[in-house]
């Protein structure tokens, strides 16, 4: 009886390990044809390959890590935003070396996956192609420093929000809220009179994500900007502050709503609840 229960047990270790060879054989075979549909002419078959790879997770990674090394630049950008999907610990210094030594598709995907992750080994590298890199990674060095919100990136975020080019201020903007910091707060005022509304606009919500009492009179201000989007933005900003000296210019623009889409005359209405919440 014993030896029947021994031969039992050992038949059953097998097929164990032989199911788990299976599997891990399926899934590798997975991955590999995955990695080479992101090769493929169809943006969108590339783009739902990088989410099925996000998908498989770890076992992922370390094929993807190889893959930022493809001749093909497509397969290359894809690995880069498949990791930054996983978020993955092993494909931080990886994803440095390409935001370091790629050509510029593939820095400005690395820069992106970095920021998915609080890569503070990434920072100095991230800045860096902030002050350095073309318009198209400075704009993603920008959004991953505020995502990853060490405030370390404060000086040269607060610089780029003199760029030449309005898409890095605007995400400038966007990423100083994020982080937080009140150093920022008199730098995002003085961008509420940016020429490009798409700046203002991030301008205003982040003075809002900070919510510092100085803002409060610059967004009343912008309640009368030209543009919706700005207008819509200061009320939100107004509202997540929560000062009362808002609430007569916040009734004042439900009076002028023909100025304000549906949208935006909600914003100022949240904004009105918000403050007298508080």
């Amino acid at each position: 009886m014993k030896k029947v229960l021994i031969v039992l047990i050992a038949a059953l270790m097998l097929a164990g390990a032989i199911t788990v060879s299976g599997c891990a054989s399926k899934t590798d075979k997975e991955v590999e044809s995955s990695i080479r549909k992101l090769g493929d002419r169809n943006e969108y078959v590339r783009n739902g390959t990088i989410q099925q790879l996000h998908g498989i997770g770890e076992p992922a990674v370390e094929p993807l890590i190889t893959a930022l090394g493809d001749k093909n630049a497509d397969v290359r950008e894809g690995a880069a935003s498949a990791l930054g999907l996983i978020n993955d610990r092993r494909a931080v210094e990886p994803l440095i070396e390409a935001l370091e030594n790629g050509d510029e598709g593939l820095k400005e995907k690395a820069a992106a996956a970095l920021g998915h992750g609080v890569n503070k080994q990434a920072v100095e590298p991230l800045i860096e192609a902030l002050e350095n890199g073309d318009e198209g990674l400075r704009k993603e060095a920008a959004t991953a420093l505020g995502w990853i919100g060490d405030r370390r990136a404060m000086e040269p975020l607060i610089a780029a929000l003199g760029d030449k080019d309005a898409g890095v201020r605007e995400w400038a903007a966007a990423a100083l809220g994020h982080i937080g910091d009140t150093r920022a707060v008199e730098p995002l005022i003085a961008a509420l009179g940016d020429k490009d509304a798409g700046v203002r606009e991030n301008a205003a919500l982040a003075l809002g994500w900070i919510g510092d009492t100085r803002a409060v009179e610059p967004l009343i201000k912008a309640l009368e900007d030209e543009n919706t989007r700005v207008r819509g933005a200061a009320a939100n900003a107004l509202g997540q502050i929560g000062d009362r000296r808002a609430v007569g210019p916040l009734e004042k623009a439900l009076e002028d709503s023909d100025s304000y889409s549906g949208y935006q005359v909600d914003q100022v209405e949240n904004a009105l609840r918000e403050i007298e919440q508080k």
